[in-house]
C-alpha cells in the first residue's frame, strides 16, 4: 500500500513498530507490513524517527515537484 500525505498541517511518526499519522480531523495506525512507499504532497510534519523508519524498512519516501514528477525521494 501506499500511504499519501496530502492534507496540509499532517503529522507523521513513528509509534512503536507503525507510523502514526494525524489530521486535524483524524489520526491512525499503519503497520510497516502494510506500506511499500510514503507519498507527500503538501506541508507536512515528518519525525527523523520516521524517516529513518522508513530506512530501515526499505519503504520509498517521495516528495514530488509541482507537475507530480518525483522531486526527491529516498529508496
Amino acid at each position: 500500500m501506499q500511504v499519501v500525505l496530502n492534507t496540509r498541517g499532517s503529522f507523521l511518526k513513528k509509534n512503536k513498530n507503525c507510523f502514526l499519522v494525524k489530521t486535524d480531523e483524524k489520526s491512525f495506525e499503519v503497520s510497516t507490513d502494510d506500506v511499500d512507499s510514503i507519498l507527500i504532497t503538501t506541508s507536512t510534519t515528518i519525525t527523523t524517527d520516521a524517516v529513518k523508519f522508513t530506512v530501515e524498512n526499505n519503504i520509498g519516501l517521495i516528495f514530488p515537484d509541482h507537475f507530480g514528477d518525483p522531486g526527491g525521494s529516498g529508496l
